[in-house]
């Protein structure tokens, strides 16, 4: 539909809009500047067109494409008002808009919010607002960002990123919208609200620590928006060095693609504000962020934004290497001209943060030289030649950078090991890594290196150790055990010679400091882990009754005492060696009693210490439980009078999540320490799980195994748990993996949860909860296990090994039917509050997914029966529907025409018999399924609205889905138009830059894409009743919508119910015409 570009002229109003919205994002440009001339010649009559096809928009409550692209021609237009008069006309607009956003439609409050979004977000960066309108146009959307819809929240948010006000001093601590995003951004209950307020936070401290407390959100586009606000605004400046690096590290480490990819931009913003120098990057972090350190410059390498060869021949022609480091001896020898003296790098200037970057890009550099090399051996042609030269560029840079053999790089080692500790492990780890092990000097220098390094040297540790206090650090572990196994030509022959020395030193040091000290026992795992599965039973042996048995004592220590390190490295330590294959079976016997006390008492002690050593004992149980089993664990566990395995575990969980409950003031290191021990805990249970070794009827009974599911199901979406992230994604992961195993891991998993969801029922009746689905437990354990019930099995034939894998076919008629018994039960009840109708409303969706085969036979088929006539009855009942409201009787009348769509198609007709046992087998297994979990609703707490528990997140899970939006029925009229009145020379408010690349503003058609244009008016796919995209759901009481919140509204569309205006809504739906 292309037309001349000189008839535009003559164009109106409407026409413009309708070839913005039928043409592509190109032609916007070009459109915009002939609009202008328009309004520059008839700003009245333009100004009258606009606010009347705004009015049109503001009609239209669903998304399409064509209202998205005249927002982005709105915006394009906006960026086009290059004068005071232009500036003028588009003000006048803002008002007229910022009135009709009292509207009382929902749909038109969202589109007059993202109309008022695509007109600020397309001005100029150095435009202005007068004070008159930013202050009514602040007002106004400031009202909406309180508004009842979240659509609408959303909408405000992002048209509020243009207005925020930075004050005198330039902090924005006084700014009413800083407090209103960074309210929004941390508490609302829906994602589309917390995205668009992360998107529009001004460039600040407080925004700073808003988007690090994002940085978990559980919603993945939250968490992307959040790292792109901090590459965009906030610099690094704005958080201390533990935050940058925690923020570092959860991006980096997310496990959604796109959030790490947003990290990563991220750190190269950061990096480009250090004038790309990685030093200037590392040293942002502070001694405690090094991990996060080394993340970022694997990261920069992995995307290309560092190169390892040039950076590596940039240090060489600096003169630092690792190979010019020398000590103080050699520079003075230098300096008297045995060598030359810019060659020489001294020890004091080895810092960690540089040892660290030596490391990473050194072996950086060796990766890309073996990929290059292993690319030209299956390549051929210029390919192979030029993989060839890569790989060739690669080595012969590692070779000007590292020591030229394993003598040098043991006296380096040494002489920075005496001043820079830190930068020693990771040299030495750099070592390890890059240095060629093949001939027999460099073994046996290396084998000296890793037993001086784990046992000492003479009487040194014996007599007056130095750092014994502290255990190996983690760097420093990861080069030792590589080099245990790499410099010994034997398979765990240096492992067995550690190990021997290491109990001899021990034996030695009985009476003084060096005996059972951390860093001899962190040692000693080390080599433990390195030993060969046969030959060593006696050296076990006489390392449990020399040291681990010394130091596991059968009473736990005190609180406070000392005594917990030691113990927890031991614990370690027993637990590598019951889980060898070697290990003597009166050693594991003795072993399991102590560290099953060690896990209850740690628990109980509640400091940082005893939760290490209860973590690591409950590693320690799990791994021999899984080797030997339950059920021999048990046995010896009864030999000592104590609880079995499995209720030990569960036991121990309990008092972590009453220790979390309790809450109060305490450290960072003890929350750490207490959320990788109950990290532990689950994975232990979860492994014991994945293994089959808490299948019922096999080592456990089943109501044991029962018990331990349905503790973890409650456990890992229980309130208290959002203060530790790292169990909640452990225990998830463990049930997803069970879930995928077998049919009869889904039936457990079936059977668990009922009970699961009436005692996390409980839990929020308890604390006086009433809440939308969005905050309740017990829907968001119901909607996981319906999830985890259709993850895909498959398996294999075993009498046919080639054949590939057929996915089995899950099905649960009897799940459906006992979900129907839970509906009767909650009709019976009588309750109908909030929380009662939300936890029924779960059972009805969850009855409309559930996997239920078609085509079932014999007792399948009647059960699903039995299900469907149940059901039928139960939504045919008058009470049932009162009880209900509404929403859920529609989702009940969906459940029961699913069920009748499976009975249907069953392959065999039900007798009556059958239909009468398979009914009352399902009263039998629903009695059974909830004997001691009673449902915790009752007629007496019907209508009775309590407060919030405060600790209880807002966004704990998601719901279904947003109430429909409002029908327009205002009849009042107000048009407001925009005239040609000029403004006075009042003072413009100054609006702040925005980064065109932030994802919150609308692009003219010539700007470029960065990847987050998926930001962009995200909102504009739901109405402002609708769903946000499988968020949060959010629930208004009837009769108490809006009150409080809302001033007397003007209609939007009061114009709207005239003839003329019903063709033109209608022509709009069909023809896209405005």
């Amino acid at each position: 539909m292309a037309r001349e570009r000189g008839s535009l002229n003559v164009m109106s109003v409407p026409v413009f809009l309708n070839e913005a919205q039928r043409g592509s994002s190109g032609a916007h440009l070009r459109l915009a500047k002939a609009l202008w001339e328009v309004c520059d010649e008839e700003p009245a009559r333009a100004g009258a067109d606009l606010v009347h096809a705004f009015k049109l928009i503001m009609t239209c409550g669903e998304r399409t494409m064509y209202v998205d692209r005249v927002l982005r021609f709105l915006a394009t237009f906006a960026a086009q008002a290059s004068d005071e008069g232009r500036l003028t006309f588009l003000e006048q607009l803002l008002q007229s808009l910022a009135s009709l956003m009292h509207a009382e439609d929902a749909p038109a409050r969202w589109r007059a919010c993202q109309l008022a979004q695509a007109l600020l977000s397309g001005l100029p960066a150095d435009a202005g607002l007068s004070e008159d309108v930013a202050d009514g146009l602040q007002a106004a959307l400031l009202e909406r960002a309180a508004d009842a819809r979240p659509a609408v929240r959303a909408a405000a948010a992002r048209a509020l990123a243009r207005l925020p006000d930075p004050g005198e001093d330039g902090d924005f601590a006084a700014c009413p919208i800083t407090a209103t995003l960074i309210r929004l951004a941390s508490h609302d209950a829906s994602r589309e609200v917390r995205r668009g307020a992360l998107a529009s936070l001004p460039p600040c401290v407080l925004a700073a620590g808003a988007v690090l407390e994002r940085s978990l959100d559980p919603d993945d586009d939250v968490r992307r928006v959040a790292y792109l606000t901090a590459a965009h605004g906030a610099g690094p400046r704005d958080l201390a060095p533990a935050q940058r690096a925690l923020l570092i590290r959860r991006g980096l480490r997310d496990r959604c693609p796109a959030v790490a990819a947003a990290a990563l931009r991220l750190v190269q913003a950061w990096l480009a504000g250090c004038d790309g120098d990685p030093l200037s990057l590392l040293s942002l972090l502070d001694a405690h962020g090094r991990d996060a350190g080394e993340l970022a410059l694997r990261a920069l390498l992995d995307a290309g934004t560092l190169n390892p060869v040039r950076l590596m021949a940039a240090w060489a022609e600096a003169g630092v290497t690792p190979r010019c480091v020398t000590s103080e001896s050699g520079a003075k020898d230098a300096a008297a001209g045995q060598a030359e003296e810019g060659d020489q790098l001294h020890v004091a200037d080895v810092g960690a943060d540089l040892a660290l970057a030596w490391c990473v890009v050194a072996q950086a550099a060796q990766e890309r030289a073996h990929a290059a090399g292993r690319s030209a051996a299956s390549a051929a042609g210029a390919t192979a030649d030029i993989e060839a030269a890569a790989a060739s560029a690669a080595l012969e840079a590692l070779d000007a950078f590292l020591p030229s053999s394993w003598e040098e790089a043991a006296a380096t080692h040494s002489a920075v090991k005496g001043e820079q500790p830190e930068a020693a492990d990771h040299l030495l780890l750099m070592f390890v890594t890059c240095l060629d092990t093949g001939d027999a000097a460099a073994r046996r220098t290396a084998s000296d290196l890793v037993l001086r390094e784990l046992v000492g040297e003479g009487d040194e540790l014996a007599a007056e150790p130095r750092g014994l206090a502290a255990p190996i650090r983690e760097v420093a572990a990861r080069a030792l055990a590589r080099l245990l196994r790499v410099a010994s030509p034997a398979s765990g022959q240096l492992a067995q010679v550690a190990v021997e020395r290491l109990c001899e030193r021990c034996e030695a040091g009985e009476t003084s400091s060096a005996f059972a000290s951390p860093r001899l026992l962190s040692a000693l795992a080390l080599a433990l882990q390195a030993l060969p599965p046969r030959g060593v039973s006696s050296l076990l042996d006489r390392v449990w009754g020399t040291v681990l048995s010394r130091c596991m004592p059968r009473q736990a220590p005190e609180t406070g005492h000392a005594g917990w390190g030691p113990a927890g490295l031991a614990a370690g330590g027993a637990g590598l060696l019951a889980a060898s294959p070697a290990a003597p079976r009166g050693v594991v016997a003795a072993a399991v009693p102590r560290l099953a006390r060690l896990l209850a008492q740690g628990v109980e002690d509640g400091e940082a210490d005893a939760w290490t050593a209860a973590g690591t004992a409950a590693q320690a149980l799990g791994d021999i439980a899984a080797r030997h089993g339950v059920a021999r664990v048990d046995e010896w566990l009864a030999g000592e009078d104590s609880r079995p395995c499995v209720p030990t575990m569960l036991c121990a969980l309990g008092a972590w999540r009453h220790d979390l409950l309790a809450g109060g003031e305490e450290g960072p290191e003890r929350s750490r320490a207490r959320d990788e021990a109950g990290a532990a805990l689950a994975a232990a249970l979860g492994r014991l799980m994945v293994l089959g070794q808490l299948a019922p009827g096999r080592a456990v009974p089943e109501s044991e195994a029962l018990e331990a599911l349905i503790s973890l199901l409650g456990l890992a979406f229980d309130p208290t748990t959002e203060a530790a992230p790292q169990f909640r994604q452990t225990l998830t992961v463990a049930l997803e993996t069970l879930a995928s195993l077998s049919l009869q891991a889904q039936s457990l998993l079936a059977s668990a949860l009922l009970p699961a969801a009436r005692r996390a029922a409980a839990a929020d009746a308890a604390c006086s909860r009433t809440a939308p689905a969005s905050a309740a437990t017990a829907p968001v354990v119901m909607r996981f296990v319906a999830q985890l019930l259709h993850t895909p099995v498959w398996s294999a034939d075993a009498s046919d090994p080639g054949q590939p894998r057929q996915r089995a076919a899950s099905s649960h008629e009897s799940l459906a039917l006992v979900l129907v018994r839970e509906l009767a039960a909650w009709r019976e009840s009588g309750a109908a509050t909030a929380a009662a109708r939300a936890y029924a409303s779960a059972l009805a969706r969850l009855l409309s997914t559930l996997p239920l085969r078609a085509g079932l036979q014999s007792d399948a088929a009647a059960t699903l029966a039995a299900a469907h006539e149940a059901l039928e009855e139960l939504v045919g009942d008058a009470a049932f529907t009162r009880q209900a409201g509404s929403v859920l009787a529609r989702e009940a009348r969906a459940a029961a025409a699913r069920l009748r769509e499976r009975h249907e198609a069953a392959a065999e007709q039900v007798d009556s018999d059958a239909l009468q046992c398979a009914a009352e087998g399902s009263h039998a297994t629903h009695a059974e399924l909830t004997t001691g979990c009673p449902l915790p609703f009752g007629r007496q707490g019907a209508g009775k609205a309590a407060p919030r528990r405060a600790s209880r997140s807002a966004f704990a899970g998601g719901g279904a889905g947003e109430p429909d939006a409002d029908d327009a029925t205002s009849d009042e009229d107000n048009d407001d138009e925009v005239g040609n009145a000029a403004v006075g020379p009042a003072p413009r408010r100054r609006l702040p830059r925005r980064s065109t690349t932030s994802g919150v503003r609308y692009r003219a058609a010539s700007s470029e894409s960065d990847g987050s244009e998926g930001e962009e008016d995200s909102d504009a796919g739901s109405s402002a009743g609708g769903s946000d995209g499988g968020g949060a759901q959010e629930t208004v009481s009837e009769g108490q919508e809006n009150e409080g919140m809302r001033r007397p509204r003007t209609s939007a569309a009061a114009a709207l119910e005239k003839p003329e205006v019903r063709r033109l809504r209608a022509a709009l739906a069909e023809n896209c015409v405005l």
